[in-house]
């Protein structure tokens, strides 16, 4: 997984058959925190359908496990996805110090401490321009869409179910750096707080007047059917 070397999704991916993988372990992240993704993975806006990670004793678990600083995740969506961890468990990273933009997860998260929709605990990463609708679920620092934000999160949001002990957000459970234009919605994540964004109705939620700093004119970066849906990707 080194720094330099490049991997593009080329067509959707159904991935059930990970729920019979190693065991009954599922899906293996890819890098830890001993060998981490240091390289560039463009998903051209392609689906992982149906991940299986079922590893409740393992730290830095998603997709990717421990994304290092450089490294690039963009344009890729995982649908239905069945995670478990235990600490820094994220849809599609557990731990992130480098670059996650236009993403999205569906699905169910769960561990125990830095649990979220995207990413399990954001350390000297960047987050933008993704959102999830993942049922996240935890012990400490959860959130619906990152568990521990400790780098910057912009222009993001998040509709799923979330439920915890201590320290948990409709968006985030614990921000100690900036979260800036990011949304929860309050009345499907259960939670009316969060560490960071701001909470807004379900229908308040499918309003573009709501997504202040989105660009819905110029690329555009996200589109909304007024009073329909929430945002999403283009792609």
């Amino acid at each position: 997984w080194s720094a330099g070397i490049y991997f593009e999704l080329t067509a959707n991916i159904d991935t059930s058959a990970t729920s019979l993988w190693n065991g009954g372990l599922g899906f293996s992240p890819i890098g830890n925190s001993a060998t981490p993704f240091q390289g560039s993975f463009e998903g051209n806006g392609y689906v992982i359908s149906a991940l299986t990670i079922n590893r409740p004793s393992q730290d830095f678990v998603g997709l990717f496990g421990y994304v290092d600083s450089g490294a690039i995740i963009q344009n890729v969506a995982l649908e239905s996805t069945n995670i478990t961890g235990q600490s820094n468990v994220g849809g599609l990273s557990g731990w992130n110090d480098g670059r996650i933009t236009y993403c999205y997860s569906t699905g169910a998260v769960s561990g125990t401490n830095s649990v979220g929709g995207v990413v399990g605990l954001n350390g000297g990463g960047l987050i933008t321009s993704c959102y999830s609708s993942s049922t996240v679920s935890g012990t400490s620092d959860v959130g619906g869409l990152v568990g521990f934000n400790g780098a910057a999160t912009t222009s993001c949001y998040s509709t799923g179910a979330v439920s915890g002990t201590s320290d948990v957000g409709g968006l985030a459970g614990v921000n100690t750096s900036t979260i800036t234009s990011c949304y929860w919605d309050t009345d499907t994540s259960g939670h009316p707080s969060s560490a960071g964004g701001t909470g807004k109705t379900t229908p308040e939620m499918k309003q573009q007047s709501t997504f202040v700093g989105f660009d819905f004119t110029t690329t555009p970066e996200w589109v909304l059917l007024e009073g329909f849906s929430y945002p999403y990707l283009p792609w």
